[in-house]
């Protein structure tokens, strides 16, 4: 069932989804520090050498988590404030090209170095699973801007679906989207003006039956 959310949003996502009005709701907000939760301007960014901004991931047990580029390092949000519990940084300075963390699951951190190599780290241990390269794999580029709604939609190399909404000529900026296994969808945003992140929700309405189910079955204490 969770497959086949996912696989609805992917196909669906730019022409359904916002044809309708669903509320966005703030669930909380950060403070753009450099110790923690950070972002820098794009003209300080170094071209082609350089990264930085926040991704977020939601495992299958509906953990949360934000990877920080700047940092190079993973913080676990609490359950019930959103806010930094713990943090998780390892040493992949034998990595070259670090793409940084591209999925996390109820038990291992994954991370990928260029297109073709990934390692795995185990969250409890911090020891490594896997690292392992592959041949190259490359996705045809897709973009998608929905007029109704004036959002922009793209997908990266490695297929994670991004956003921007009131695209303009700024840096105004949605930094990550992540889809919960009850199909709420998360957003993280960086406000330049405030220098805050702000975590957004879009609650399941359109399937509130199986948002209904998986919360019963995974109530956490």
């Amino acid at each position: 069932m969770k497959k086949s959310i996912i696989t609805t949003f992917l196909l669906v996502f730019t022409n359904l989804l916002f044809a309708n009005e669903y509320e966005i709701k703030t669930v909380q907000e950060y403070n753009n520090d450099k110790n923690l939760i950070s972002i820098r301007p794009s003209e300080k960014v170094v071209p082609q050498d350089d990264e930085t901004g926040n991704r977020l991931f939601i495992n299958d047990n509906g953990d949360f988590f934000i990877y920080n580029w700047d940092k190079l390092t993973t913080f676990n949000l609490a359950d019930k404030t959103h806010l930094p519990e713990k943090e998780y940084k390892y040493d992949l300075s034998d990595l070259p090209c670090l793409y940084g963390l591209h999925r996390v699951s109820s038990d291992y951190l994954y991370y990928s170095w260029t297109y073709t190599s990934y390692l795995a780290v185990n969250i409890k241990t911090g020891k490594r699973k896997f690292q392992v390269s592959i041949n190259d794999i490359f996705w045809d580029d897709f973009v998608y801007y929905d007029e109704s709604t004036d959002i922009l939609f793209f997908r990266d190399s490695n297929k994670a679906m991004h956003s921007i909404v009131h695209p303009g000529m700024n840096d105004e900026e949605i930094e990550s989207i992540a889809i919960h296994p009850s199909g709420d969808i998360y957003i993280l945003r960086i406000n330049w003006q405030t220098n805050k992140h702000t975590l957004y929700c879009i609650e399941n309405t359109w399937d509130p039956q199986w948002r209904e189910q998986w919360y019963k079955e995974h109530q956490k204490n």
